[in-house]
């Protein structure tokens, strides 16, 4: 029989060679069955090291989904926070003229108007320091009327669910979502408390950061979450691709997996279907969805399916109505090269003609 996915190895194998990332893990599921999961390339160039299933990627804004708006659905449901209070109200020690009708929602949505981006740790570590920064900020339009990915955004967000649950966020997760699931491998890395990985241990490195702190292994790349000890609804999460499954296979079982359940039906609705007008974009609670530009899904997945990529090179995706799960997990800025965006498209256009 022929290799169904050979078109999906040689979309990778031209990445590695054009030097769009030196390599990575990728995983489909279907219907709950994982039907590839493999390892290609190196996770590090110097000294070389090749990549394996187990490797451990910095998912950078994958972390948004998966740690910031899951979080946020779960305390919805225990009765903590709901979509439309207003942000400002969670920091009564700023005066925010300014923030007067954002909401939970908004942050949730990229729809507030804040900036996608300041350099928040140039004001100095620490969280009152990203919080002074980020609330300095002037906004590019009134809440609700158009869409801006913002980082800034899920950094504030992050900081709501740390109040309204009374522990850091870091904590929370793991304990309500990730052992839940199994999810052995996942979660923040505080720069604080996380003892430096062993020589030779099984990570993906990145270099430079937003803070230029050369080849990072085991430690955030974004700067603003470094800033915060690497925790941080924008950024920070360390995961792996068989973790990034299951995760992805509990979104699209409605919120359980293996008869444990993390999250309701009503909340995975939300993560799945855009709440936003899609006159300004398409944005669900946590994901991209269609009409965004932004959606990595190529031109065959894009409609009914939620994704969500990072800056580092990696991406998760899920279509309820082909039961599809697929991660691709890279460390890209390694590599001097460009084009990872196109690989990715290119990439998820071969899986979808491979398995559906």
């Amino acid at each position: 029989m022929a290799d169904r996915f050979r078109y999906v190895r040689e979309v990778l194998r031209r990445g590695v060679e054009s030097q769009a990332f030196p390599g990575g893990v990728w995983g489909v599921m279907k219907d709950g069955v994982t039907v590839e999961l493999e390892a290609f390339g190196a996770r590090d160039i110097d000294p070389p090291a090749p990549a394996t299933v187990d490797t451990l990627y910095d998912m950078a804004s994958v972390s948004k989904p998966v740690g910031c708006a899951t979080a946020a659905m779960a305390m919805f449901e225990r009765g903590l926070l709901h979509a439309h209070e207003e942000a400002r109200s969670f920091f009564p020690e700023f005066t925010l003229p300014h923030w007067a009708g954002i909401t939970v929602h908004h942050l949730l949505t990229h729809t507030s108007g804040l900036p996608d981006w300041t350099v928040a740790y140039k004001a100095g570590i620490g969280d009152l320091c990203a919080l002074t920064a980020i609330f300095a900020e002037s906004m590019k339009g009134a809440p609700g009327t158009r869409y801006e990915y913002s980082c800034l955004g899920y950094i504030t967000l992050g900081k709501i669910l740390e109040r309204v649950s009374g522990e850091p966020l870091d904590a929370f997760d793991k304990r309500e979502i990730y052992d839940p699931l199994g999810m052995t491998s996942t979660g923040f890395r505080r720069i604080s408390s996380t003892p430096p990985p062993d020589p030779g241990a099984d990570i993906a490195a990145t270099k430079g950061g937003d803070r230029d702190r050369g080849k990072l292994v085991g430690e955030v790349h974004d700067g603003n979450s470094s800033g915060i000890d690497g925790v941080s609804g924008n950024a920070g999460i360390f995961s792996t691709a068989p973790d990034m499954l299951r995760f992805g296979q509990m979104v699209l079982n409605g919120g359980t997996l293996d008869g444990t359940r993390v999250l309701s039906p009503l909340s995975v609705r939300r993560m799945l279907t855009s709440q936003i007008d899609p006159s300004i974009g398409g944005h669900s609670y946590g994901f991209f969805t269609a009409p965004n530009g932004m959606h990595p899904a190529g031109d065959l997945l894009g409609e009914g399916s939620a994704a969500h990529t990072g800056f580092t090179g990696t991406s998760l995706l899920v279509h309820p109505g082909y039961g599809l799960v697929v991660v691709l997990l890279t460390n890209r800025v390694l590599c001097e090269g460009a084009g990872h965006i196109r690989v990715r498209r290119l990439f998820h256009n071969a899986v979808a003609a491979a398995v559906i």
